[in-house]
């Protein structure tokens, strides 16, 4: 009798520790997923970008070459107003705002492509890029602009 007492009290037990492990599991699905569906990528490269695609991203570039952009979403429309690239270029061991390009768009706008003009990065040097989205920081990235 107390042996099926015993077997009852590590049944119920198991029974709450998958209970737990399911709900935590869901919860990081939920967060997980939100987050990943709510971040913007941006891919900046060498040549011009014909799909949202990794093979296209670059870090190096030369100087007085374009740098070509492209920013979307995962599954979903951009859903901002304005979009806009902050250029900061390195000076001493921090980075300090360079340059800045926006654009004003419609929210169900899904990507945009363009690129950076030459005269904006014609310096060598280490340089951040800042996507915002309705001022929001949506994405980082640091690129060298070299001879």
């Amino acid at each position: 009798m107390e042996q099926e007492k015993g077997k009852g009290h590590y049944i119920s037990l198991a029974v709450k520790i998958i209970i737990v492990v399911l709900v935590l599991g869901f919860a990081f699905y939920i967060v997980y997923f939100k987050t990943m569906r709510g971040r913007a990528r941006m891919i900046l490269s060498d040549r011009e970008i014909e799909s949202s695609s990794d093979d296209y991203k670059t870090s190096d570039f030369n100087i007085n070459s374009r740098i070509y952009f492209h920013i979307s979403r995962r599954n979903s429309t951009l859903d901002g107003a304005e979009v806009a690239l902050d250029i900061e270029k390195m000076k001493g061991d921090d980075f300090s705002h360079y340059k800045r390009i926006s654009y004003e768009i419609d929210r169900q706008f899904k990507k945009i492509q363009s690129y950076i003009p030459e005269e904006y990065l014609s310096g060598p040097g280490k340089y951040r890029i800042k996507l915002l989205i309705d001022g929001k920081v949506m994405s980082v990235e640091e690129i060298n602009v070299g001879e």
